[in-house]
């Protein structure tokens, strides 16, 4: 039997010229998983290897720190459908995965040698800098909290000036370091004493520890000084922020639609989850798994948890807080009454905008979200007094995922975009605020609730998913459509060859 092949296995014994034939055995040949890489991407752990030669399916073990063990087994065409194996697990939790190839012997299962991966817990510590003290003696006031407590091995405070946000500790001047930092905690520095408009933000080298500024805030200050020249040209092109007024925002619709489901619901009407128990204090006990979550997810994974309740009253429900009925206990989540995602305050406080987002395969609609939210959050923000920040925890982690770090931070393009068939669709659910300024009255704020979905390109071709973007194009109050113009074909009468169709040097476009 060659190495690394099935065969029979049959024992022999031969003595004085006579041989006797024993028992037979099967060999089945199972080779490993090669190359096994494990990677947290915000709340699941994703597993990539070389699949093994003519193995039909791999058997799953993990375990997730302080929950049971599980089970399971992918089949090839699963592995190859969704891109790698994702297991659920909160970002504050250790796991340890184990693989094995699986075959089956005379009707009995069996499985080869195993490999095994861990991925070390990572905590998310939320920081915010606040500016304290006299006009000639300012402080700058850096609060860490997490979920548990920490040790951050080094902080550094990087200062940059312009608008430009610093995504790495190397762009900017590092005004502070800190070593073995704890968290919850709070540090202090000088303010900086710096003209014109600079960002100030937070970084560490830690592997464990994932810095992220406090949701519905903005990283961490960025001056808003300078000339006006974006505004200049939006004036002049009739997108002043009266002609944005004009345009309806902000306003916004009375009821709140989920980014999720697209459900649409009155404010007074969304009910509450309970907190749950924290600690030593009291608190309702995780559900078993919730249906409606998990029927929206399609994984009961990560669906046990506290119950949902409807506000008691309709001043109570406006008020953006419940008691709940079990523990007694003051919560402010809100959930979708109808797949009980969670909604964000801010989104459930401000009138909301779902801006839909279309095009065709490879027409640069995630490069344009990527962009768009960066210049707004930067150059094209502060120029026109308004901020966008982020209204909750997976806006953050998606972004910075899925946009910022692979565009802004690796400088390449970006994947494809994964059909929802797949995995569900997460929303960019973003809190838009600008000043209004005039000559006679104080300076006033308007806020609206911005909700970009992204989609790919294949899925508005596909059956499987149709439903769901009939409701998401349904529910938009602006649609964007985006065309890459290189993807037509040629108009009738053009020459050949084309001129509208010459570049010499054509970059490819990421897909969306």
């Amino acid at each position: 039997m060659r190495p690394g092949s099935g065969g029979w296995l049959i024992a022999v014994t031969v003595a004085e010229g006579t041989a006797a034939i024993g028992a037979a055995h099967r060999h089945v040949n199972l080779p490993p998983p090669r190359r096994v890489v494990a990677e947290r991407r915000g709340g699941h752990v994703h597993l990539g290897f070389d699949w093994p030669p003519d193995v039909a399916e791999v058997d799953l073990a993990y375990r997730v720190a302080g929950a049971e063990p599980g089970r399971g087994a992918v089949s090839r065409a699963a592995y190859d459908a969704h891109g790698g194996i994702r297991v659920p697990a909160p970002e504050d939790a250790a796991v340890e995965v184990t693989l094995a190839s699986a075959g089956s012997v005379g009707g009995v299962r069996t499985t080869g040698p195993p490999v095994s991966a861990v991925v070390a817990a990572r905590t998310v510590v939320h920081y915010d800098v606040v500016r304290s003290g006299p006009p000639w003696r300012r402080s700058l006031t850096i609060r860490l909290t997490a979920s548990r407590p920490v040790r951050v091995a080094r902080l550094s405070l990087v200062l940059r000036a312009g608008r430009v946000m610093p995504h790495r500790a190397g762009d900017g001047e590092t005004l502070r370091a800190w070593e073995q930092v704890p968290v919850p905690g709070e540090l202090s520095a000088p303010a900086p004493d710096a003209a014109g408009p600079y960002w100030l933000r937070c970084f560490t080298g830690d592997d464990d520890v994932e810095l992220a500024e406090s949701a519905g805030r903005p990283a961490a200050g960025a001056a808003v000084s300078g000339p006006p020249s974006p505004r200049a040209a939006l004036s002049r092109a009739g997108l002043s922020r009266a002609g944005l007024s004009r345009a309806g925002l902000p306003g916004g619709r009375r009821d709140v639609t989920c980014p999720h489901c697209f459900a649409s619901v009155a404010p007074q009407r969304i009910p509450f989850r309970c907190r749950g128990r924290a600690g030593r204090q009291q608190g309702c006990a995780p559900d078993p798994p919730d249906e409606a979550l998990a029927a929206y997810t399609g994984s009961t994974a990560g669906a046990s948890l506290p119950p949902v309740f409807d506000a008691p009253g309709r001043r109570t429900g406006r008020s953006g807080h419940a008691d709940c009925p079990g523990c007694g206990r003051p919560t402010g989540n809100r959930v979708c009454p109808q797949c009980h995602n969670p909604l964000p305050s801010a989104y459930c406080d401000s009138p909301g905008r779902i801006v839909a987002l279309v095009g065709a395969k490879n027409a640069g609609k995630s490069t344009y979200i990527a962009v768009l939210l960066h210049e707004l959050m930067n150059r094209v923000g502060t120029e026109l007094d308004a901020s966008l920040v982020a209204c909750d925890d997976r806006t953050i982690e998606r972004y910075k995922r899925d946009f910022a770090r692979p565009l802004l931070e690796e400088r390449r393009l970006l994947p494809t975009t994964a059909s929802a068939a797949t995995s569900p669709r997460e929303p960019l659910v973003y809190l838009l605020t600008r000043t209004r300024r005039s000559r006679f009255a104080r300076a006033r704020n308007d806020s609206l609730a911005l909700v970009l979905f992204d989609t790919a390109g294949e899925d508005l071709r596909s059956r499987e998913v149709t439903d769901l973007h009939l409701r998401y194009l349904e529910a938009a109050d602006a649609v964007i459509f985006l065309v890459d113009p290189l993807e037509l074909p040629r108009p009738p009468g053009c020459a050949t060859p084309c001129p509208c169709r010459a570049s010499p040097a054509r970059t490819p476009t990421a897909s969306r």
